[in-house]
């Protein structure tokens, strides 16, 4: 299924003409959701 959601983000992304940029920041929001207040907590340190 995993795969098939990142296919179908993926031709959403082509068909939309969605910035690079603004796809970066997508999957950034994405880590942090996923990742909770981890990925926060590392953020910092780099």
């Amino acid at each position: 299924m995993n795969a098939g959601i990142v296919i179908g983000l993926i031709i959403l992304l082509t068909l939309l003409n969605v910035p690079i940029s603004f796809a970066l920041i997508g999957g950034v929001l994405a880590a942090l959701v996923l990742g909770g207040g981890t990925t926060l907590a590392v953020i910092p340190l780099q």
